[in-house]
């Protein structure tokens, strides 16, 4: 089953998924998650978090106010998914979910790598060797990069 959809409601959606995420973003997930120390000099932990959210917001509303002004427009395209597709996504947000808890429970590296192996799984990949070389030595080379490069310890 394929579900079609004009490009304007296309923009107008994603501008308000995008919209409320920047708000969530703002308002509840940046205050609560930053921890805000006194400083005497310098910038705020939240500043640059901060940003990025009201540019998301303005992006958001520039993509509905187009998506607004082309919904007249009789040469649009026509973006279709099938339920397929739709099933991806969800176990693709799914496993991301799992992650974000696993990074809580029990560190960065275990779930980092079941969650890339899962995913290629799940996208149709088959060839087990690549798989594990994959999902040990990404999450392995991004750890070293955070805590050697950036000097950033992850859990």
């Amino acid at each position: 089953m394929q579900v079609q959809i004009p490009e304007h409601k296309a923009q107008i959606g994603g501008a308000v998924f995008f919209g409320l995420l920047s708000l969530l973003l703002y308002f509840v997930i940046i205050p609560r998650e930053i921890v805000f120390a006194q400083q005497k000099m310098g910038v705020s932990p939240s500043y640059f978090p901060n940003m990025l959210s009201g540019l998301l917001f303005i992006f958001a509303v520039a993509l509905g106010v187009d998506g607004y002004r082309m919904r007249h427009r009789k040469k649009q395209r026509i973006y279709s998914f099938s339920l397929q597709e739709t099933k991806l996504v969800a176990v693709t947000l799914i496993l991301i979910g799992l992650q974000i808890v696993g990074f809580d429970l029990i560190g960065y590296l275990v779930p980092a790598m079941a969650a890339i192996a899962a995913c290629m799984y799940v996208f149709g990949h088959r060839n087990y060797l690549t798989i594990i070389v994959i999902s040990v030595l990404l999450p392995v080379a991004i750890k070293l990069f955070f805590e050697k490069m950036l000097q950033v310890s992850l859990p």
